[in-house]
């Protein structure tokens, strides 16, 4: 399967150094990222891990009509003061990828229903009104960066159930724009690597992919 990641070139750097890469935990935001890594990194557990990562890295694997979104639209990906991201091409066997609809994905992050049809998305609304669970509540569980604690009540817990299941659909094959999770890239996996400056990409256009998902449903 063919990939495509975005990394700093202090991580390119050390993949040429050891001969492969992992993700660093030193860049991980746990209270942000932590219940949402956590349920990928669940379903990653029978892929290879020889290098023993504790965290995913990321990449693409399909962006429209392309593996990845062009040069010119990845200055998000820059990290503060750097000038200089490395674009690295490589291969992976399908069993040790785990591929995910990025559009979807962004349910996940905000801990919201991920719904088939419009009018499920109105059956969970109403569930959620019997329930007394609001928005800010599902958020409260999984941003622990911004929330020093959650609810754990049965009507909150057995929503949050709901929403849990409603997950699988984030592995869904169908979309057209779809993410990969491997453990680590070997030296020997990589194919192409590509420098990208800062001064050839565009500003981001803010994108409410949650929204845009719920658009297309019937």
């Amino acid at each position: 399967m063919k990939l495509v990641t975005i990394q700093t070139k202090s991580a390119y750097e050390s993949l040429i150094k050891k001969g492969y890469l992992i993700a660093d935990i030193k860049f991980i935001n746990k209270l942000k990222y932590g219940v949402p890594y956590q349920y990928i990194i669940d379903n990653m557990s029978k892929m290879s891990n020889a290098y023993n990562a504790e965290y995913p890295l990321w990449a693409w694997v399909k962006y429209g009509g392309f593996t990845s979104p062009p040069k010119n639209k990845l200055l998000g990906f820059f990290p503060k003061d750097e000038d200089q991201i490395v674009r690295i091409t490589f291969e992976k066997d399908e069993k040790d990828v785990l591929v995910s609809d990025y559009i979807k994905y962004h349910f996940l992050l905000t801990n919201e229903y991920l719904p088939k049809t419009l009018k499920d998305k109105e059956n969970f609304d109403k569930l959620m009104q019997s329930k007394n669970v609001i928005k800010e509540d599902l958020l409260a569980y999984i941003r622990r960066d911004k929330y020093s604690s959650y609810r754990q009540d049965e009507d909150f817990n057995y929503i949050n159930e709901k929403i849990q299941a409603s997950y699988k659909d984030i592995f869904s094959q169908d979309g057209n724009f779809k993410q990969g999770t491997v453990w680590f890239i070997d030296i020997n996996d990589i194919k192409k690597i590509e420098f990208i400056d800062r001064n050839n990409c565009s500003k981001k256009s803010s994108v409410d992919y949650r929204k845009m998902y719920i658009k297309t449903l019937k």
